[in-house]
């Protein structure tokens, strides 16, 4: 959905960029790495409790996760093994995320040290439910990337879906930086069950038409 709207646009901005990377020596697979650990580091923070500082930082990432695509097509490094290290570690960073706040709740927000220094101030009872709904989005955003990934396996079409990776980050960073991560994550377990559902159909109907 966010491709479709900002993918243009986006693209304009990022390929002069992703150039300009290109003559700096920086590969494609670095960039991804870079956002990988990024990633990682994010998700350190908010297992601590930092969620407002983890929210920005992962917006950081993400345009690492952005640009190194740009830094391939511009430099005309574009490979099988660089498209499949770039998928491989945007599972884990999904993953990452996810396990940073499942263990933030279980541990009942003991990583926060102040108000002022996380940016969060949540309620006790809303740990059980924090821990679930983060458990809940993880296996549906992993679903929602498996399902795809086994559709193209097998030679169907599975470009469809209101939960695309973007869409997921953009709600993830959106709860953390606006002290909103329950509702945020309501709305990012409907929308991943939502988008397994759409994409299990649009495939179902291609293997039954063939």
């Amino acid at each position: 959905m966010l491709k479709k709207m900002f993918g243009g646009a986006a693209q304009r901005v990022a390929i002069p960029l992703g150039a300009a990377i290109g003559r700096a020596g920086i590969t494609p697979n670095m960039m991804t790495v870079v956002g990988f650990l990024i990633t990682v580091a994010t998700a350190v923070l908010i297992a601590q409790g930092r969620l407002l500082l983890g929210g920005w930082i992962l917006i950081a990432g993400s345009l690492f996760d952005m640009l190194d695509g740009a830094v391939a097509r511009a430099t005309g490094k574009m490979s099988k093994s660089g498209a499949f290290l770039d998928s491989t570690l945007d599972r884990f960073s999904d993953a990452a995320i996810f396990v940073g706040l499942i263990w933030f709740y279980n541990t009942g927000g003991q990583g926060i040290t102040s108000g002022a220094q996380s940016g969060f101030h949540v309620s006790e009872q809303s740990f059980p439910l924090g821990a679930g709904l983060a458990l809940v989005s993880l296996i549906l955003s992993l679903m929602v990337s498996y399902v795809r990934a086994r559709a193209e396996g097998l030679g169907f079409t599975c470009n469809v879906g209101i939960a695309e990776r973007p869409e997921r980050i953009t709600v993830v960073c959106a709860g953390l930086i606006l002290n909103l991560m329950i509702p945020a994550l309501i709305v990012l377990s409907a929308a991943c069950g939502f988008t397994v559902i759409q994409r299990f159909v649009h495939v179902w109907r291609q293997a039954r038409a063939a």
